[in-house]
């Protein structure tokens, strides 16, 4: 395998979905098909609260011999131990293992996880981890899926049931990117709707099913796998099922066809997606093409692509699926930690000799759901908030995909991303949102997501850094070349290029310069370029004829004669428009004559500043060079200034008209008598604290010099006005101040209660999660002690009838000989009643003649012996009694067990046995008889 396709193991282990490339050990899928010691696929079982109920109806509806592995992977407390598999067990044939160590899957076989580990693909081997979240974060099954889908490709098969939260919802498209399927539980009959529903959230789930439908599903499933043709991923491949190492996804597992309807029907369905949906996938390598679309194969039950193209044809929403799954857009938050910190480590040049006016400009094509995109702004963030007068940043996020960019600027995502941001981000940089993460305001407004294909579109320019990782691998060799070109083009000189670390970059050597070989990281070098040279995108889509028909049935109707006669014709609500309008024209008519033959007029607010002129009042105002003002004071006729403030200071203290003396201004050469006029509005009126000054110009006639005004009231008025504002700024400061501390103590308040807000909310939210992960746990053994209760019933039914039906007469005493549990048949020899249960035995009366059995009970307590005694009952009953220890559990005596045989009949026989030989004893001392003792089997 060349060098830049080969993965860092070390990267695999730390983040198993760091790449779309598969794993090396779904490599040859189509062969290990056919291996018996291989299984068909590998089906992962993904369940929490209420998740056992559905275990068993799957396992039970499962053929045991359909050729599949299954690996059970739960949220189990680490308290307890799991019963789980003995629980599956009862419902299947299948063996049942619960993973105690690496073991290499096999087919027909159930897997279980224990508690307190997780579980991953190694080299097709399970492994069993320590956990790598604490208490109240449940992320076991989304780290399987990934591990999941980089060992089996196409032969992955992950199924979610019930359970709460939304662990999985990340890992299932893992599994769909690398080929496999997904299927969901339907929410409407799972006890816990939580993890079925969020998976369907993300658009990523193949099939919905009642848990009763799954097993025919995946036989379906198995059988298709084993009919599907598909043409070879590299047709000048002289060996059969040759692979391409550098396309991403699974490795399609069919068999392989080479007739030419096969290749044709492939164009086909390129050509009704690009009619259908506007995107053209031709730039796309081949084998990612098949892949995909060998995936729709699947999941439809199709055995070849031409079967695929009629179904396509049949069903028009097939092509958005279609269109989904070449889009498919597999990430999340720092994919690729390793890489990621790496980049870290780059971001201080980004920053270097920009001020606080300059700005940072970060583009990231095929940013799909927008983790990478809010991944890199956070690196900018957390750098920017070390200086002092950072620079603006803003990143551009794009993505042809329309539905993933609504989703990337929402912003909100599972709580299962704990996996993959560190908790120091969550709370810095995210908010709780009804059990989900959303980002917070500060970042969604430094990241600019927009609908842009940048193998069409213009590119974005002046770039300081662009992030397209895990995107290329799915272009052609001329389309990359086109890219890296596009990209120099948007990069400023220095800027960096950050790729992913399975690309191929080999096409930009001769653009840029790297900097770090292993992550991918270059810097753009400063080529030469034409200014002419603009970067020419690889391909664009043909305008599609129905677009142009589309265009040209948007235009606009003719208006036709009864539409002309509607537009003319008055609805009364139409009228009483009318007059609306004619009275605002008529308001705005009286307005501007009064404005053109009334005085001149201005209108000023409490402090002076003019808010609105009539026409001809600016002829009594002055500007002069400086810095613009608006008090009308500062800017009235030198001569009108006195008594403008003066009349301005009286009307606003005694709250009525003031009129002034008149006083000569001179006016486009012309002296005028003018009288200043201000008239405060009413106290009721909403406009209260404005002015209105009015310029009246006296009559023709010479007007009689004005008295002049003596010095002593001249200042005496100015000493008032002084005296007054001083007044009202002591007030206006001591307000002020109190205001002020008014506010500081307030806003320590605020503070202090936002911190412990904060707190609080934290504390509550990490209180939620472990009692959401506690009561998960005890969900999954309340339904485990649920089956052992139903086991235990039966079991104790089963012992019951057995004593009943022995005819053998049993009391279970405990240590103190009290009565614990005792059959019918004991009744015939104890006066025993139910309600005696509890009580001594020796409070009980019998006929039994057997004085010594309270001794012979604390003797077999004591040496831990088995005592057997023939005792009479009654005149003509005998039984053999067996005192023996009661042990229990590991091996603590807990009582006796006393066991009454009727022994009548040996007894009597043994009786009559005895009679018979007296009796011939008795005649041989009589009579002197001979008597022979011979065997019949001697020959004497």
């Amino acid at each position: 395998m060349p060098e830049q396709h080969k993965k860092d193991p070390r990267a695999a282990e730390n983040d198993p979905g760091a790449s779309d490339l598969p794993g090396e050990d779904s490599r040859d899928g189509a062969k290990k098909r056919h291996d018996p010691q291989q299984p068909t696929a590998v089906v992962g079982l993904g369940a929490s609260a209420g998740g056992i109920a559905p275990l068993q109806e799957f396992f039970s509806g499962m053929d045991p011999e359909s050729g599949l592995s299954f690996v059970v992977v739960m949220h189990l407390s680490p308290e307890h131990e799991s019963q789980l598999p003995s629980v599956l067990q009862q419902k299947t044939r299948m063996p049942v293992t619960q993973v105690k160590e690496s073991v290499k899957v096999r087919p027909n076989h159930v897997y279980v996880i224990p508690p307190n580990h997780q579980l991953t693909f190694t080299e097709s081997t399970l492994t069993l981890v320590p956990p790598q979240q604490p208490l109240g974060r449940r992320i076991t099954i989304d780290l399987f899926f990934r591990t999941l889908a980089q060992a089996y490709g196409q032969r992955a098969v992950c199924v979610i049931l019930s359970g709460v939260d939304s662990d999985g919802a990340i890992g299932l498209k893992h599994i769909r990117a690398q080929g496999g399927v997904t299927i969901a539980q339907d929410p409407s009959e799972a006890e816990h709707d939580s993890m079925p529903a969020t998976a369907i959230s993300t658009g990523m789930v193949d099939w919905v099913l009642p848990v009763g439908k799954m097993p025919e599903k995946l036989l379906e499933l198995a059988r298709n796998e084993n009919r599907m043709k598909l043409p070879p991923e590299i047709p000048e491949a002289e060996e059969a099922d040759a692979k391409a190492k550098d396309a991403p996804g699974g490795e399609t597992v069919a068999d392989e066809t080479r007739a030419p309807k096969d290749e044709e029907a492939i164009a086909q369905v390129l050509g009704d997606l690009r009619a259908q949906t506007g995107h053209d996938f031709s730039h796309y390598k081949r084998a990612t093409v098949l892949r995909r679309i060998a995936r729709r194969l699947q999941v439809n039950s199709l055995e070849s692509i031409p079967d695929y193209l009629e179904f396509m044809r049949r069903h028009p929403a097939e092509a958005r699926a279609l269109l989904q799954d070449m889009l498919i857009g597999v990430t999340h938050f720092f994919r690729d930690r390793d890489a990621f910190a790496a980049i870290e480590a780059h971001i201080p040049q980004l920053f270097a000799g920009k001020k606080s006016e300059d700005e940072i400009r970060v583009w990231v094509p095929g940013c799909a759901t927008g983790e990478e995109a809010y991944s890199v702004a956070m690196l900018l963030c957390e750098h920017a908030d070390r200086l002092d007068n950072p620079p603006r940043i803003q990143v551009f996020a794009t993505d042809i995909d329309e539905q993933a960019i609504a989703d990337a600027r929402d912003g909100l995502y599972p709580s299962t991303i704990e996996a993959d941001v560190s908790p120091e981000r969550l709370r810095e940089f995210f908010g709780r949102d009804h059990g989900r993460y959303r980002v917070r305001n500060e970042i969604r407004e430094k990241v600019l997501f927009a609908s842009h294909n940048f193998l069409k579109d213009a590119p974005f320019s002046s770039c300081d850094m662009i992030s397209c990782r895990n995107l290329l691998i799915y272009l052609t060799g001329e389309a990359q070349e086109q890219v890296f070109d596009t990209f120099h083009f948007a990069l400023r000189p220095g800027g960096i290029l950050f790729i992913g670390s399975s690309e191929n970059n080999s096409h930009a050597q001769s653009l840029f310069s790297p900097v770090d070989k292993e992550h991918r990281i270059f810097v753009r070098r400063s080529t030469p370029r034409p200014a002419w040279k603009v970067p020419i995108p690889p391909m664009r889509t043909p305008t599609h004829p129905a677009r142009s028909l589309l265009r040209q049935a948007r235009m606009l109707p003719a208006l036709t004669a009864t539409g002309a006669d509607k537009a003319t014709g008055q609805e009364p609500y139409e009228v009483q428009a009318g007059h609306a309008r004619r009275e605002v024209l008529f308001g705005e008519l009286h307005l501007r004559l009064l404005e053109q033959y009334g005085a001149p007029s201005a209108v000023v607010n409490e402090d002076h500043e003019i808010v609105h002129l009539s026409e001809s009042a600016g002829r009594y105002l002055q500007f002069v060079a400086g810095e613009p003002t608006a008090n009308i004071v500062k800017v009235v006729n030198p001569a009108l200034q006195v008594e403008l403030r003066t009349g301005l200071f009286r009307a606003k203290q005694k709250h009525e008209p003031t009129m002034c003396a008149p006083q000569r201004v001179e006016v486009s050469g012309k002296t005028e008598l003018v009288t200043i006029e201000v008239r405060p509005m009413k106290s009721g009126d909403q406009a209260q604290g404005f002015f209105l000054v009015l310029f009246q110009k006296q009559g023709e006639a010479p007007a009689a010099p004005a008295a002049p005004i003596s010095p002593e009231a001249f200042v005496r008025d100015a000493d008032e006005e002084v005296q007054f504002l001083k007044q009202h700024l002591n007030a206006t400061i001591e307000q002020y101040e109190a205001a002020n501390e008014e506010l500081k103590a307030s806003n320590e308040e605020l503070q202090a209660m936002n911190e412990e807000m904060r707190s609080t909310t934290e504390e509550l939210e990490t209180s939620k999660e472990e009692l959401q992960s506690v009561n998960e746990e005890l969900s999954t053994v309340n339904h485990e002690l649920k089956s052992n209760v139903e086991e235990l019933s039966r079991t104790n039914a089963d012992l019951t009838n057995l004593m009943a039906s022995t005819d053998i007469g049993t009391i279970f005493l405990d240590c103190k000989l009290h009565i614990q549990r005792f059959t019918p048949s004991a009744q015939k020899i104890f006066n025993l009643l139910p309600s005696d249960l509890g009580r001594p035995l020796s409070d009980i009366t019998s006929r039994l003649d057997y004085e010594g059995f309270t001794s012979d009970a604390e003797s077999v307590l004591q040496d831990l012996r088995t005592i057997e005694r023939e005792v009479q009952l009654g005149d003509d009953t005998w039984f053999m009694t067996r005192l023996a220890p009661y042990r229990a559990a590991e091996d603590r005596i807990a009582g006796v067990v006393a066991t009454f045989i009727d022994i009548t009949r040996r007894v009597l026989a043994e009786k009559e046995l005895r009679e018979s030989e007296a009796r011939l004893r008795r005649a041989i001392e009589i009579e002197t008889i001979g008597i022979f003792f011979f065997a019949l089997d001697t020959k004497t």
